[in-house]
């Protein structure tokens, strides 16, 4: 599922910690580093649209708080990049509906050759363009993709206990373990369980892959891998 929008307004949230910035990526990149940390605001703001407060009370309140995140999720990043993007008056319509995912937030269904389309529908555009992309399922994801004039791209995200924001905009992996990239046991163990399912183990994965589990595999020998390697 995806949504997108055409940006006219942006960098309402950041504007204090990058000076003479080109565009909103300058910001994100700046903030990228304190990917834990704010990732709390996206669990205010649920709380806040969850209690039916106020657009003033909402806007307000996040705008106040201390952000005191201790771990990147992929769904809390997108959420404080929006923020810079769009503002929280535009988070505020999206969360009052109480849900982040479907129709009623805003989002439409693109399969196939239907996502191409709609990329395609918007070469040459003119604007930047912010898609919402997110996945649904067995390996729910969500994710950021920006379009620039001239049909160049940019991809914003974070996984689950896995890597930061900031690891992943990042030219090296270099003193970023333990830090921004960390594969938590509960990481490793969620992947276990989750090939237990079809009868495979992280061990024997490449032997045992059926076909309806080709599309996680690269992941979970990612997992698989880099736990060996941390634990040497």
């Amino acid at each position: 599922m995806m949504k997108f929008t055409l940006l006219l307004t942006a960098c309402v949230f950041a504007a204090s910690f990058v000076e003479a910035a080109n565009d909103c990526f300058d910001y994100v990149q700046a903030l990228s580093e304190h990917d834990q940390l704010l990732s709390s605001r996206h669990e205010l703001k649920m709380n806040l649209t969850g209690n039916a407060v106020s657009e003033e009370t909402f806007v307000d309140t996040v705008k106040s708080s201390i952000s005191t995140g201790t771990k990147s999720l992929c769904g809390y990043t997108r959420s404080w990049i929006c923020e810079i993007y769009e503002g929280l008056e535009t988070q505020y319509d999206e969360l009052k509906t109480g849900t982040t995912q479907g129709a009623e937030a805003g989002y439409e269904n693109y399969i196939g050759s239907a996502l191409i389309a709609l990329f395609n529908s918007h070469l040459n555009s003119e604007k930047r363009i912010l898609y919402e992309m997110q996945i649904v399922g067995p390996l729910d994801h969500v994710w950021l993709v920006e379009q620039y004039p001239g049909n160049e791209y940019r991809v914003y995200e974070s996984y689950n206990n896995a890597y930061s924001l900031f690891a992943w905009l990042s030219q090296s992996s270099e003193d970023l373990f333990g830090t921004h990239i960390i594969l938590w046991q509960e990481v490793v163990d969620m992947a276990a369980d989750f090939v237990a399912g079809f009868g495979c183990t992280l061990e024997n994965i490449e032997s045992c892959i059926p076909a309806e589990l080709g599309f996680a595999l690269d992941w979970c020998v990612y997992i698989r891998d880099l736990q060996l390697i941390l634990s040497l």
